[in-house]
């Protein structure tokens, strides 16, 4: 039986990298919040996908652009997500652009009579960037801050 070395960092993790355990509580919003939008735009592409294989009356083009569209930023969210937990910085600016983007489509929402998902699409987007600016998370994905106990 060969001896199993004990448990290091992973090399693909920089060593100043939080991880999701150590990460400061302003990131763990971050990351809850991205996590959340990632699950609704998965759930608004698998919709858009139900409605044409249901056969309603939908434009079949619209409807897998849209697909594509949600599928595409969600895996690029998720994406930027893991960087952020990885401390590098190149995720703060798409998940900070991502939140203006979804804070304007929810006010417009609002005002067009759909409050419904309109509210809780700017409280999200709210939150997450609010979390995303304070000083904590930026220091730990600008590499400068050690979490604690690291």
């Amino acid at each position: 039986m060969l001896p199993v070395p004990p448990t290091s960092p992973s090399a693909a993790e920089p060593s100043g990298a939080p991880g999701l355990r150590r990460a400061p509580a302003g990131l763990r919003v971050v990351v809850a919040g991205a996590a959340l939008e990632v699950a609704a735009l998965v759930a608004a592409a698998g919709y858009a996908l139900w409605r044409v294989v249901g056969g309603d009356d939908v434009s079949v083009g619209l409807a897998l652009g849209l697909c594509v569209f949600a599928l595409g930023f969600a895996a690029i969210l998720a994406g930027c997500t893991r960087a952020l937990l990885r401390g590098r910085r190149a995720g703060r600016a798409p998940v900070a652009t991502w939140q203006l983007l979804q804070g304007i489509v929810g006010v417009t929402a609002v005002q067009g009579g759909a409050p419904a998902w309109g509210v809780p699409a700017v409280v999200v987007a709210a939150v997450v960037l609010v979390a995303l600016m304070l000083r904590p998370v930026v220091q730990v994905t600008a590499g400068t801050s050690r979490p604690a106990g690291g």
